[in-house]
């Protein structure tokens, strides 16, 4: 298959989806099909697609976010035009924001479009929802989310095609000597829940355990959550014990030099890739009871997943007693089973097939 996929911002930095759609493209490269990488911002994954033999070409509009403004239609038609010009058998866009455009691509020459569905359904937009109704294929990245989008996508073919990570060859063990730190890694926004995780540090400071938070700001209300996780760090006494720092180049090594990973997010998490890769890498996680949390982390989930700050804290006192049980290598296997980008990337080169 020639395959246009489409990805506005192609970066490791901001969050799981991203990782997840390069990890899927550069294995069906791999499997033989040809695949052009359309964006708008270029991001540090553009050099990890061009390592892979993955063109990427830069477009200038997914949607339209002004009715108002003529630019925006001429560039999305702009976009279209690029895009159709290497004749794709089929269009693959990362998320529904996306549908604008590849529906577009779809209306000028009639390819078959497939999206995934990766986050909650959070509001109704009449030009995403449109488009979407158009889309020939829809992959929920888990159950809960196909049961958000069937109402709306009624006559939409959804599968469930389950988010998914690369495996390392080499698993490490849990660290047999505890550091006393602990990471909270991702994109630091209200959504994340990390106040939560200061307050609980607040009750467990005489416990003197350290506390890295490591992710990136983009928007403007990110920046003022940061401020204002900053000033809560100096208001309660916390800046030897906590700190916030800026994203890291390789995640997975900075997860390992920990004891602990904590997944504190208030929403409805369509994966949580960070969980995963912390057990893979030997570190046991404290996850928030949010979306499939629990599923990935099933093999202890009554010993490791949390519904509120005090057992938050009750587990983290527990973790460093030596009396929260579970096994690490029960965890690995779990996650190896059900979470292998290899045999998702399988299911997902299926489904297109079937559509052509």
């Amino acid at each position: 298959m020639r395959i246009a996929a489409i990805e506005s911002f192609p970066t490791s930095e901001r969050g799981g989806s991203e990782k997840a759609f390069f990890e899927v493209l550069s294995r069906l490269k791999r499997l033989g099909h040809e695949i052009v990488v359309f964006y708008i911002l270029e991001g540090d994954l553009i050099s990890r697609y061009n390592s892979e033999g993955i063109t990427c070409i830069q477009i200038t509009g997914v949607n339209i976010q002004s009715y108002l403004k003529v630019r925006q239609y001429s560039n999305l038609i702009k976009s279209a035009l690029k895009i159709n010009s290497i004749n794709p058998d089929l269009i693959y866009i990362n998320q529904l924001l996306h549908a604008p455009l590849a529906i577009l691509c779809k209306f000028l020459k009639k390819t078959k479009v497939v999206s995934h569905l990766r986050l909650p359904r959070l509001g109704d937009s009449l030009q995403l929802n449109s488009a979407g109704k158009k889309i020939d294929l829809l992959i929920a990245v888990n159950p809960k989310i196909k049961i958000q989008y069937s109402n709306l996508f009624r006559k939409s073919k959804i599968l469930v095609i389950q988010d998914a990570i690369v495996i390392p060859k080499k698993l490490k063990e849990e660290k047999e000597h505890k550091s006393r730190r602990v990471i909270c890694l991702g994109r630091i926004s209200p959504e994340k829940g990390l106040d939560s995780v200061i307050e609980v540090w607040k009750r467990i400071s005489n416990e003197k355990l350290k506390l890295d938070i490591i992710g990136p700001v983009y928007s403007q209300e990110e920046k003022e959550y940061k401020s204002k996780l900053l000033q809560k760090i100096i208001n309660y006494d916390l800046e030897e014990l906590i700190h916030i720092l800026p994203p890291v180049a390789n995640p997975l090594d900075t997860i390992s030099t920990y004891d602990l990973l904590i997944f504190p997010s208030s929403w409805q998490e369509p994966f949580g890739r960070t969980i995963p890769e912390a057990i893979l890498a030997g570190v046991p996680v404290l996850s928030r009871n949010v979306g499939i949390t629990s599923e990935i982390l099933a093999p202890a989930a009554d010993t490791l997943i949390f519904n509120n700050d005090e057992e938050l804290k009750n587990k983290i006192l527990s973790f460093y007693k030596e009396d929260l049980k579970f096994n690490i290598r029960d965890l690995q296997n779990h996650i190896i089973t059900e979470y292998d980008v290899e045999k998702n990337v399988r299911h997902v080169e299926n489904a297109m097939l079937a559509l052509l």
